[in-house]
């Protein structure tokens, strides 16, 4: 009876022993892009960027790139956001398949090539076109390119890449769910001799010594409260003028920050 009883307590052991193993290995293999660190940025190398397209300069009213969104940023878990607005998820192998295009497409290519034809473009845009490849991102930056079309000033190949994240960028317009997140990139912009309103209290104010563009990069509340405060014109979309408490005036603006930003 000794011995039965004692190998009933020694199975019943093993099985507590084997559930909790499994549950360990369960947990280590959970997906690493569902867990965020304390500033909403995701960990691991679910979410790792991929796969950029950047456009800036020319005569745009968001012309500085740090400023300006990538127009498509491709992330290893499918996760596709354009322009910080927009959204949509690809499937595994329409991932595998446009890195594998990109990466076609840029290799061999100088990374600031010149064109070898057409005009010379004052104020254009300049592309940048990166892909991710043996653990590094490598990026392409060719000035008009867009411009340049069809006087085929650059190798055709980045014509392609280029075609290839426009696509993208139209499969986004047709179906796609807005985009947001825990984290936003505050844009404070002066504007000498106007008016604004009461600066919006929990918003961060510029430096009193600021006299350009000023930029923060904001998580947890203070995120929060100007994605509640800081709000476009509904019939103009132009962003509020706030004047803060040096009484100097400022355009507010903001967008969503991307997980590799």
């Amino acid at each position: 009876m000794r011995c039965l009883l004692a190998a009933r307590t020694a199975t019943a052991l093993l099985a507590i022993l084997a559930m909790t193993l499994a549950g360990c290995s369960a947990a280590t293999t959970e997906p690493t892009a569902d867990r965020a660190d304390a500033s909403g940025r995701p960990k691991g190398e679910a979410r790792r960027l991929v796969a950029q397209w950047e456009s800036f300069g020319g005569l745009a009213a968001t012309a500085r790139r740090e400023i300006r969104p990538p127009k498509i940023a491709v992330y290893g878990d499918g996760l596709v956001v354009a322009d910080a607005e927009r959204r949509i998820t690809l499937r595994p192998a329409e991932v595998t398949a446009l890195v594998r295009s990109l990466r076609g497409d840029l290799t061999g290519q100088a990374p600031t090539p010149s064109p070898t034809a057409g005009p010379r473009i004052f104020d254009a845009t300049t592309t940048v076109l990166a892909v991710r490849r043996g653990g590094a991102m490598r990026s392409v930056t060719a000035y008009a390119l867009q411009e340049t079309r069809s006087q085929h000033a650059y190798p055709a190949a980045l014509y392609h890449a280029l075609d290839t994240m426009n696509g993208l960028a139209a499969r986004v317009a047709r179906t796609s769910s807005p985009y947001t997140a825990g984290r936003v990139l505050l844009v404070a912009q002066p504007r000498t001799g106007e008016n604004g309103g009461p600066w919006p209290g929990p918003v961060p104010q510029p430096s009193a010594t600021n006299e350009s563009v000023a930029i923060r990069r904001l998580s947890g509340a203070k995120a929060r409260a100007v994605v509640r405060l800081v709000r476009r014109d509904p019939k103009t979309a132009a962003w509020p003028l706030y004047r803060d408490h040096h009484d100097h005036t400022y355009a507010l603006s903001w967008r969503y920050l991307l997980p590799s930003e």
